[in-house]
């Protein structure tokens, strides 16, 4: 499906990525963007992967990272994080910790007993979705991926199907609860896409997809 944007669109893409983290670990949105010159919206709400997520993409002017998370309120919301500096083979697996963040303890690697004793929690700045892109104006949407550690769910339960419809969209199903699980599908199904389970994630693909493109 990106290899058919590019090929249609080439680099007129807009990426909108939340919980884009450093911008290449565990990243599938990385090498689309180097490679076909995707512009975008990347929001990463911690520090020290915000400042790598800016340099990762320094040299993409139409690149715009912001700094925030994204909940149901404008303000300040607690994380809860792996902090680098735990990350180790003698402390927390690479593979458990790095990006670990979430708001909420329970939902992903957090809870596990080994990196349990290594979780702290951070302030972080939040803002609501409308907020974002009123506040980072967009011409369009093409490409939704979502990383936000089990708040994918609440997240694209904000999004302004009205104004955009982004042809792909992708959200991390795993560390959801399945009540949560069925609410995006429902909510996919009702914005007219076809969707299905990717590894980890929903992968979900508009019908206006394959009406547009020739795939």
């Amino acid at each position: 499906f990106m290899n058919t944007l590019a090929d249609s669109k080439g680099s007129d893409i807009c990426v909108l990525q939340i919980g884009a983290m450093d911008g290449v670990t565990f990243d599938p949105m990385h090498d689309y963007i180097k490679r076909f010159d995707w512009g975008g919206l990347l929001v990463e709400p911690l520090e020290p992967y915000f400042s790598q997520l800016k340099a990762t993409y320094a040299d993409n002017p139409r690149i715009t990272c912001v700094q925030t998370a994204i909940a149901d309120k404008v303000g300040k919301v607690t994380f809860h994080w792996v902090p680098p500096e735990a990350i180790a083979p003698d402390k927390v697996p690479h593979t458990l910790g790095l990006g670990a963040a979430s708001l909420y303890p329970d939902r992903n690697a957090l809870a596990f007993d080994e990196v349990r004793p290594y979780v702290q929690t951070v302030e972080a700045t939040a803002t609501t979705l409308p907020a974002l892109l009123q506040g980072h104006p967009l011409q369009s949407v093409d490409v939704v991926c979502i990383d936000a550690e089990g708040h994918d769910y609440q997240i694209m339960a904000q999004f302004p199907f009205e104004t955009f419809h982004p042809w792909v969209i992708q959200c991390e199903l795993v560390n959801m609860p399945k009540a949560e699980q069925n609410a995006l599908k429902r909510l996919l199904d009702a914005q007219g896409y076809i969707h299905t389970k990717a590894g980890y994630n929903l992968l979900a693909v508009s019908l206006r997809f394959f009406e547009k493109f020739s795939y």
